[in-house]
């Protein structure tokens, strides 16, 4: 009985190990969505850090699939700032920005039209109004 024990408490101990924090051995993929701090007006914050190499296309994809099912379960009450994020390390400090197919850094769902589009396509609409 204390053998059976022993070999439970050290695969305990070895799950938790991996569990602290999301990394290339652990996942493929991880994302965050973050409630606004004080100062971001109200902006919500989607980061998807990939532990493998994506095409801009799949990276946007996967981001416009993430916001559709945060306004599903959790709508924001105002906008979200999405970004793609490559580690391959799962540091943050080797982190590189994922761009969008258009060369935006980020995906924008505006609240106000009910709509998600790259953050240049939200700077130009944004300057029309």
């Amino acid at each position: 009985m204390p053998k059976v024990f022993g070999f439970v408490v050290v695969c305990l101990l070895g799950l938790t190990v991996y569990a602290d924090e999301p990394n290339p051995r652990t996942h493929v993929y991880f994302s965050e969505y973050r409630k606004p701090v004080r100062g971001s007006e109200g902006v919500y914050t989607l980061d998807m850090v990939f532990f493998v190499r994506l095409a801009p296309q799949k990276a946007e994809a996967m981001l416009r699939g993430e916001i559709d099912r945060i306004l599903q379960m959790f709508p924001p009450e105002g906008n979200i700032l999405a970004n793609a994020w490559y580690s391959r390390t799962g540091d943050k400090i080797d982190e590189e920005l994922i761009g969008m197919t258009d060369g935006s850094q980020s995906l924008v769902y505006w609240s106000k039209l009910r709509k998600t589009i790259t953050f240049d396509q939200y700077e130009r609409q944004k300057k029309k109004r």
